[in-house]
């Protein structure tokens, strides 16, 4: 029984089975299975026999992997002219007087020359993770000296905003897409709070043992300590957060964290001298996901978390959080 190809952009495919599936169990959506006894020996040399559980039988893919499940935005599998791929884009066809072309995170899109955007978002695969500080006005702030703020940077110390994959791998914030701090507070301290969001992008600086937990750096590593180059930035107490933009979607399944310097010992700092992690406190954060960042999209994920170790794990993503 000969499968097209093309099917694979119909199927509405869930849980996938990456590295091999439990002993005994048999075969989950889009994992690779045997041609002879699922695909009748229909598969070419080139082609693969993915199984499909509506089917109960398997299709014949170009691609080693169910485009569909891999990444819910690029579902259909397909060589494009001159032989290039296989490749899962987002549509088969392209429109009249446009060709494929890579887009900035390596996808072939179709494109008539014009700058190339990522395709629409769809259900069941988020791109965008939202964090609250909601922290007390004393969990910001520290003790206080004379009414005064005794921390330099009040509120949640965002390093990093990490998406944990449930096949394997990690997604980071790669665009920063709103952000504003807390109501500023009196300080002890007259230097500059660490307020630059784009110290959240790409991977963790300053807990650089992550997925570990272990020292957080406050200054990034082997910087001198009168750079001031915060691994972090702070959302500044309550009312303050921000909005980025993952370098990849996620999707049901998948595992939220938050590298905050909180409950962990930091090094590298101005003085020189380390901060027990007994003296390092931790902020509360709300975290949000949306598949599409606009106003009336967000799901909470975690209502109220604090990181320990550094990592605030806000939850596991549910597919009644990507409609």
């Amino acid at each position: 029984m000969k499968k097209s190809l093309w099917i694979l952009s119909a199927l509405a495919l869930a849980g996938f089975c990456m590295t091999g599936c439990l002993e005994g169990a048999g075969p989950v959506d889009g994992e690779q299975v045997d041609n002879d006894e699922y695909c009748d020996g229909q598969c070419g040399d080139s082609e693969y026999c993915l199984y499909s559980s509506d089917l109960e039988s398997g299709e014949c893919s170009a691609c080693p992997v169910d485009c569909a499940l891999e990444n819910s935005l690029y579902p259909v599998c397909i060589v494009l002219d001159g032989g290039v791929g296989p490749v899962c884009v987002a549509t088969a066809n392209c429109p009249d007087g446009q060709g494929y072309a890579k887009d900035e995170s390596g996808h072939y899109v179709c494109s008539n020359g014009d700058p190339i955007d990522d395709p629409a978002p769809e259900a069941g695969a988020g791109q965008f993770i939202r964090v609250d500080d909601v922290s007390t006005f004393e969990e910001a702030c520290g003790k206080f000296e004379n009414g005064k703020c005794s921390k330099d940077d009040p509120g949640a110390d965002l390093d990093a905003i990490v998406v944990r994959k449930a096949d394997g791998g990690y997604l980071y914030a790669k665009e920063i897409m709103a952000y504003s701090r807390g109501a500023e507070k009196d300080r002890v301290t007259e230097r500059g709070v660490s307020g630059d969001p784009t110290a959240v992008l790409g991977k963790p600086d300053s807990l650089i043992s992550y997925p570990d937990s272990g020292d957080c750096y406050y200054l990034q590593k082997d910087s001198n300590k009168d750079d001031y180059k915060f691994t972090f930035m702070s959302l500044g107490g309550e009312g303050g957060y921000v909005e980025v933009k993952m370098d990849d979607v996620f999707h049901a399944g998948d595992t939220v964290d938050i590298i905050e310097l909180g409950n962990c010992e930091l090094v590298n700092t101005h003085s020189g001298q380390g901060v027990s992690k007994s003296k390092v406190g931790a902020e509360s954060m709300k975290v949000q996901v949306s598949i599409s960042g606009e106003d009336g999209s967000w799901k909470v994920l975690g209502s109220a978390g604090k990181a320990t170790g550094g990592i605030f794990t806000a939850g596991k993503i549910t597919s009644d959080m990507l409609k």
